[in-house]
């Protein structure tokens, strides 16, 4: 499917002997309305196409994927049917970096819109057609599908490393800085012949049951002054719980944020979490990390807990820690050019300065 006559893509398709869907653009240029409509066109049309299937895969163009991605979707679809609070299978993970991420056979189930190449049901498509953001709205079609309306109760499943790696540096919401800063350092699986543990697990009661039991023999992880210097047991395997302050999913305290910072998560905001609880997997040892008093599981432990509360002086540590590894394979400066004075100048390029990443310029002679 096109958003817009692309002959280029056309005749690219007609190659491969494919056929095209068209769909007329819906809104002005550089609007959130030029997408937002054109995911829904996609999603009720594929559908409206294949009128004898009862799940498709929604994939965008500026994605590089692994070589499991379909075996990937032909093992978790009879979740699909079998679970009614599963209502998508996304391919991406926001997490999926080494630091946080390594073992391609685990699935999470969590609160999360769908992203970057995921499956869905006929049923699924029908209802959201109905209630998708309006054409005059100003938000993103896939934050309204977060929303709690949109949601209601249900989950997507996420594999721990992706099945897809977001390879574009140009687009409505990506620039070359935001690739570079979020998705280059992102791993995906490269293994084809993956098979998923523990998919049984993913039904809401086993894996409310399963979650509840991990984090009750979970060891707490003591913290320093300086969250950033996490240090786990040497000598035990885990998992390992963190208790941190959120009265409600917004991350309104920063916790979450200030986590995800210190582990070089994505820490552009609070996603991937079920029932307020983040899971991440640091060098093969499972963390959680469980906000209190918003997530159900803070009642497992009537004594209390000792709780991470950030302060403005943590979390700006904290993100001083996080940039200096996001920033470790930046070359040391930026050419640029300044303004100059006279043609012969600009002629000669003799305008050059080198702009380094502390904010130093120096002018090339």
């Amino acid at each position: 499917m096109v958003d817009t006559p692309n002959m280029e893509i056309i005749h690219l398709a007609n190659i491969f002997g494919l056929d095209v869907l068209v769909h007329q653009p819906q809104g002005e240029k550089g609007t959130a309305t030029l997408l937002n409509m054109h995911f829904r066109f996609s999603v009720h049309n594929v559908f409206n196409y294949f009128p004898d299937i009862d799940k498709a895969v929604i994939l965008e163009d500026d994605l590089l994927l692994s070589p499991d991605f379909l075996s990937f979707f032909q093992q978790t679809s009879w979740l699909l049917d079998t679970d009614p609070t599963i209502y998508c299978v996304n391919a991406f993970s926001v997490n999926s970096y080494s630091t946080v991420a390594g073992d391609p056979t685990t699935l999470r189930r969590l609160q999360m819109f769908p992203q970057f190449g995921w499956m869905i049901t006929r049923h699924w498509a029908q209802e959201m057609y109905k209630s998708w953001i309006p054409e005059e709205h100003t938000g993103d079609w896939d934050w309204w599908l977060s929303s709690e309306n949109a949601m209601q109760g249900r989950y997507a499943l996420v594999p721990e490393v992706g099945r897809t790696y977001h390879a574009g540096a140009a687009g409505a919401h990506v620039t070359g800085w935001s690739q570079e800063q979020n998705f280059a350092s992102m791993i995906y699986n490269t293994d084809p012949d993956v098979k998923l543990k523990n998919l049984e697990d993913m039904i809401l009661d086993r894996y409310e049951a399963k979650l509840k039991g991990e984090i009750l023999r979970a060891t707490d992880l003591h913290l320093t002054d300086i969250p950033c210097r996490v240090r786990f047991p040497p000598d035990e395997p885990g998992p390992f719980r963190v208790f941190v302050a959120s009265e409600t999913k917004s991350d309104e305290y920063g916790s979450y944020h200030l986590m995800q910072l210190c582990l070089n998560a994505y820490a552009a905001d609070s996603r991937e979490k079920f029932r307020n609880v983040v899971r991440f997997n640091v060098g093969g040892r499972i963390l959680y990390i469980v906000g209190c008093p918003a997530s159900p599981y803070c009642t497992l432990f009537p004594k209390g807990v000792t709780l991470v509360v950030p302060t403005p002086g943590l979390i700006e540590a904290s993100e001083d820690y996080s940039s200096k590894w996001l920033m470790r394979n930046y070359p040391p400066y930026y050419h640029r050019r300044a303004q100059v004075t006279t043609p012969e100048r600009e002629f000669a390029m003799e305008n050059l300065l080198r702009l380094y990443n502390n904010g130093t310029m120096i002018e090339v002679i």
